[in-house]
């Protein structure tokens, strides 16, 4: 007999939700390259980031199966996230203004 634990690791996603996973991520990388071809100033590398981030939430969740972990886990990783993302955005204003 499986454990819990056991029965949550042997859900598998559907090929729906990959292939439509699989599309977004194409269309999100398309997005990110017109936007760099488009003279956006200083928006475009925020714009950028900003859909890195989608692109890597996507991978997390959907490929790296981090739907299936424990919302401890989860909230972990969401203040990993949250610090990198600090540490850029202050890398980036002191550049920005020197």
């Amino acid at each position: 007999m499986l454990s819990m634990k056991q029965k949550e690791d042997t859900r598998s996603t559907g090929n729906g939700t990959l292939i439509f996973t699989w599309i977004a991520l194409l269309l999100l990388t398309g997005l990110t390259v017109w936007i760099a071809g488009v003279n956006t100033d200083r928006h475009g590398v925020a714009v950028n980031i900003i859909i890195a981030s989608v692109k890597a939430g996507l991978v997390l969740f959907v490929f790296m199966r981090l739907k299936y972990e424990s919302l401890f886990f989860r909230l972990i990783l969401l203040l990993i996230v949250i610090t990198l993302t600090a540490i850029m955005a202050l890398t980036f204003l002191d550049v920005l203004y020197r």
